[in-house]
């Protein structure tokens, strides 16, 4: 690997080792979850994740509290609001 990409790693990893087990276990889960989409759905969350880190912090912020909020929810609740979230047109790029 090229030396900035080696300490791209380094840097995760030091980051990955500072946070509490169980967060680094929700991690090591979620990694294998992702592990086992297709390559299709696994490009489509790539192309995703770059699309949000191309945001505006405070836009970014925003999104990550919605998403708390959104995570905070009863299973069951949780479920309608995507469900009407997949409903509504997707907004303009």
């Amino acid at each position: 690997l090229p030396p900035e990409e080696r300490q791209q790693l380094r840097e995760r990893a030091a980051r990955f080792r500072a946070l509490p087990p169980e967060e680094q276990q929700a991690l090591r889960d979620r990694l294998l979850e992702l592990g086992a989409l297709d390559p299709v759905d696994q490009q489509r969350i790539r192309e995703n994740a770059a699309r949000f880190r191309a945001l505006p912090s405070a836009e970014r912020e925003q999104m990550r509290e919605a998403w708390r909020r959104l995570e905070k929810l009863p299973p069951d609740e949780r479920a309608r609001v995507l469900e009407r979230l997949l409903e509504e047109p997707p907004a303009e790029p």
